[in-house]
């Protein structure tokens, strides 16, 4: 492999597209360097493609929020336990495409699954899902304890 690098003058040239230079040259080298190499199948590049999730709390209820582009409400499986949220998606391509007809994919395409911890204990029983324009979100009753505990003093 042999690169014809920029030379130092136009590399540096104006300190303001120095990183942008930098930047663009890193992404032809690693481009060279993993060609003939497919990222989605390497455990490195999985968390690249894992589920993006916000969760609060509001009012009696903790919210999961999750990003799901590509996913279709039939292709979704959750399962709500007291102190956890496990969220699993297949992500299933719109047409057959061979894998020799590609230049570039980053689109991820299989099965995607994330478990999310809750910060307080919610009723599996007591809680229901939205999925509008590519976005889940769970809303969940929270448990308040029934006994919170005695405060003791100490001698």
């Amino acid at each position: 492999m042999h690169r014809n690098l920029p030379s130092p003058q136009g590399f540096f040239h104006h300190p303001a597209n120095f990183f942008n230079n930098f930047n663009n040259e890193l992404s032809e080298i690693f481009d060279e360097l993993t060609r003939g190499f497919h990222p989605l199948k390497s455990k490195f590049f999985r968390n690249f493609y894992e589920i993006k999730v916000d969760v609060y709390e509001q009012d009696n209820e903790m919210v999961v929020s999750a990003e799901m582009p590509g996913v279709n409400k039939e292709d979704l499986d959750i399962r709500v336990y007291p102190q956890q949220v496990s969220i699993k998606a297949n992500k299933k391509q719109a047409e057959e495409i061979s894998e020799d007809s590609y230049y570039h994919s980053e689109v991820y395409r299989g099965t995607i699954s994330r478990t999310i911890p809750l910060p307080v204990e919610v009723d599996p029983q007591n809680c229901r899902a939205e999925f509008k324009n590519g976005v889940l979100e769970i809303r969940m009753a929270k448990i308040k304890p029934e006994n919170p505990g005695r405060q003791i003093k100490i001698n």
